[in-house]
This record gives structure tokens, C-alpha cells and sequence, in this order.
């Protein structure tokens, strides 16, 4: 696999409305994002693994779908929220 985790404890995320905002805020990211490769790369967040949190996760189909939506993101959060990488 080619996923990538931040790993960061529940008490270190943020809360589910902030993610939301940020996404909300940064919806020509995500489509930048998206549009490496339509259909096969999407973002979506996660507020399952931890109650009243959440995280982005950022699946895409290649390797090479992924280097793109490093280069993109160009940090290891997505404007100060965690994300993670999944190959599926």
C-alpha cells in the first residue's frame, strides 16, 4: 500500500465544525485536489474514529495521484488540519 497517517491522538485533532470549515473555505484546494485524477482521487472527512473530531482523508489510485496531491497540499496538514493518505 501507499497510504500515509499523521497518527496524532484524538486529543489532538480538531473538532468535526472545524474541519468543516476549512473544507468549506478551501473548496478550490479540494477541487485541485479532486481533479488529479477525476474519479479516482477524493476528499472526504472522517468523524467516526473520534467522537466530536475529525480528520481529512485524501484517497487516490496511483502513486503518482499522490505525489500530485502532496505537491499540492505542500505540508503535512491540510490548513492546520490533519489528513491521511489512502491508496484504494
Amino acid at each position: 500500500m501507499d497510504d500515509w497517517n499523521h497518527y496524532l491522538p484524538c486529543d489532538q485533532w480538531p473538532t468535526a465544525a472545524q474541519v468543516q470549515q476549512v473544507i468549506q473555505q478551501h473548496q478550490d484546494v479540494v477541487a485541485r485536489i479532486e481533479a488529479v485524477n477525476p474519479g479516482f482521487v477524493g476528499v472526504d472527512m472522517d468523524e467516526m474514529t473520534c467522537l466530536g473530531k475529525a480528520d481529512i482523508i485524501i484517497w487516490y489510485a496511483s502513486h503518482r495521484n499522490r505525489l500530485a496531491i502532496e505537491a499540492i497540499i505542500g505540508a503535512d496538514r491540510f490548513f492546520g488540519v490533519p489528513y491521511r493518505l489512502q491508496n484504494r
